[in-house]
C-alpha cells in the first residue's frame, strides 16, 4: 500500500493542496489564503491521518 502526504505549496500567492501520490477522493484545490488552504489540508489530515507537508513561506512564519 502506497503512503500518501498532502503538500501544500505555493505560486504566484496562491496555494494548492495536493495529495501525493494522487488520490481521486482529494482532486488538487486551489486556494486564495494560506488559512484556507492549510484548513482544507489540515481536514484531509484529520480524516486519514496522511501527514502535511508543508513547502510555504508561511510555514516557516508561524
Amino acid at each position: 500500500m502506497t503512503e500518501h502526504c498532502v503538500n501544500l505549496t505555493e505560486d504566484q500567492g496562491r496555494f494548492l493542496v495536493a495529495v501525493m501520490p494522487p488520490c481521486n477522493d482529494y482532486p488538487p484545490q486551489i486556494f486564495p489564503d494560506y488559512r484556507q488552504a492549510r484548513g482544507f489540508a489540515a481536514g484531509i489530515r484529520l480524516c486519514r491521518r496522511w501527514p502535511i507537508h508543508d513547502h510555504t513561506r508561511e510555514a516557516d512564519n508561524g
